[in-house]
């Protein structure tokens, strides 16, 4: 059975920088992803990898920096 999957949401180029000139701070550069509806998803990865600012962005809780959320 071939099912189309259909997306939910997707993002590209996420980047969040928090502060400016020498306090600059990337916390998540360049991603992209894709969520598909009925998918079950999890953020994996290290302490200060930037899972929660990530998470943050795609709810709408902190503005990008760069990219597109659609």
């Amino acid at each position: 059975m071939n099912k189309e999957r259909k997306v939910c949401m997707q993002a590209k180029g996420l980047t969040k920088v928090y502060g400016f000139g020498r306090t600059r701070t990337v916390a998540v550069d360049n991603v992209d992803l894709t969520l598909y509806e009925g998918e079950v998803v999890s953020i994996v990865g290290e302490s200060g990898s930037g899972k929660t600012t990530i998470s943050k962005l795609l709810l709408g809780l902190t503005n990008l920096t760069e990219g597109e959320i659609y």
